[in-house]
């Protein structure tokens, strides 16, 4: 997961920072990247299998993120450094594994 946030975070922060639109909201199938082992033309090469990255509405949470004031280097190091993310004891109702930030300040689904 970390080595998708990596590169969906690089990948947003190369265009231009610019308002959001109401496209930027409609991402409800999100954007997808398969990640294999050994990298590709859009990923790099990383220990894990073969996975599947979905990002959903990157503009609008890189907007939020300057808006909030955190800056981008210290967004990846909380999501992505060493020991940077916990998995929750308990998985909400859905289901869905989630993850908080070592820092307490993020959490991810």
């Amino acid at each position: 997961m970390q080595v998708g946030i990596n590169c969906v975070v690089s990948k947003v922060n190369q265009e231009p920072l610019r308002a959001c639109n109401a496209a930027d909201f409609e991402d409800e199938e999100g954007s997808g990247t398969l990640f294999p082992r050994l990298g590709s033309e859009k990923t790099p090469p990383h220990p894990s299998t073969e996975f599947h990255f979905k990002d959903f509405c990157p503009m609008v949470f890189r907007n939020l993120r300057e808006k909030a004031g955190i800056s981008v280097g210290d967004y990846v190091q909380w999501l992505c450094g060493d020991a940077a993310l916990r998995e929750m004891s308990s998985p909400g109702k859905s289901g869905a594994g989630f993850f908080i930030s070592n820092n307490d300040k993020l959490l991810v689904r």
